[in-house]
């Protein structure tokens, strides 16, 4: 299916139904790439609504835990790899910068709670901003 097409409302909802539909099974299967097409044509389309379009992740596996400096890339048209990134954005926001950077210092003691509720208030700023959501397979 060609999802260049569709307006981001309707790549939504795509996204939505994928969920839906596959949320007790995991996925239709490893071979199905219709939901990673949806998550690039919905960067495309964010894009196109807001005039730019900054893509990020929450947790950095390669970074630096006693300093991080994680940005978010802005999105001209290069390829995106699945699970590349996590969420997009209208702007450049230095407060989500500035959650991810804290939530992935390094720590001493893990703290499962700490961790929900650093994610839980990454995520609601991501929400503030109108910001969405990208879901990979």
């Amino acid at each position: 299916m060609n999802y260049n097409n569709k307006t981001f409302e309707e790549l939504q909802l795509l996204a939505y139904e994928y969920i839906r539909k596959h949320r007790n099974t995991g996925g239709t299967s490893e071979f199905d790439h219709s939901i990673n097409d949806i998550s690039r044509a919905s960067i495309v389309k964010f894009k196109e609504l807001h005039g730019r379009c900054f893509l990020g992740k929450i947790n950095h596996y390669e970074c630096n835990r006693r300093n991080p400096d994680i940005k978010l890339i802005e999105f001209e048209g290069q390829k995106i790899f699945n699970f590349e990134y996590g969420f997009m954005l209208a702007s450049n926001d230095e407060e989500v910068i500035r959650l991810i950077n804290e939530h992935n210092k390094e720590r001493e003691v893990f703290d499962s709670k700490e961790i929900m509720d650093r994610i839980i208030q990454i995520n609601k700023r991501i929400l503030e901003l109108k910001g969405d959501f990208l879901i990979w397979s």
